[in-house]
C-alpha cells in the first residue's frame, strides 16, 4: 500500500508514510480519513514522510490538492503539516504546494529530512 497513516493520540498527530507510486485519488482518500478521524482533535498536526516516493506530484495535482484543502475549510483550521521530502524534485513540488496554500488556514512546512520536519512540528506544538 503506497500510503499508510496512523494517529498518535498523545501528540494529536497523523503520521503518514508514502512510498512507491501514488495516485491522486489515494491522497484524497487518506486526507478524508485523517480529517474525519475521531482520534484527532482540532489543531492536529500531520507528519508525512515522502522519502520512499518514486514519482512526485504533478503540477496539476498540486493545484488540485490545494483546492481540496480550501474546500475543507474549518476541518483543517490550525493544522500544521510537516513534509519530509528528501528527493529534490519532491521537495520543490511540495514547496510549491506550501506557497499555493498560503491562502488557506493550514501551515505547511517542507523539509529535506524527517528530523527537521518533526522538530518543526514539536516546536509549534501547543503546550
Amino acid at each position: 500500500m503506497p500510503i499508510e497513516w496512523s494517529a498518535d493520540k498523545t501528540k494529536n498527530r497523523a503520521n503518514i508514510i508514502v512510498t512507491g507510486e501514488v495516485h491522486f485519488s489515494e491522497v484524497i482518500k487518506n486526507i478524508d480519513e485523517i480529517v474525519n478521524s475521531s482520534d484527532l482533535k482540532k489543531g492536529y498536526t500531520i507528519f508525512s514522510d515522502h522519502s520512499g516516493v518514486m514519482e512526485t506530484l504533478r503540477l496539476e495535482d498540486a493545484k488540485r490538492l490545494v483546492s481540496y484543502f480550501e474546500r475543507l475549510g474549518d476541518a483543517i483550521t490550525e493544522t500544521r503539516w510537516a513534509i519530509a521530502a528528501s528527493n529534490t524534485t519532491s521537495f520543490g513540488t511540495f514547496r510549491m504546494v506550501s506557497t499555493l496554500a498560503e491562502r488557506i488556514p493550514m501551515n505547511i512546512g517542507v523539509f529535506m529530512s524527517r528530523e527537521e520536519a518533526l522538530a518543526w512540528l514539536d516546536a509549534g506544538r501547543k503546550k
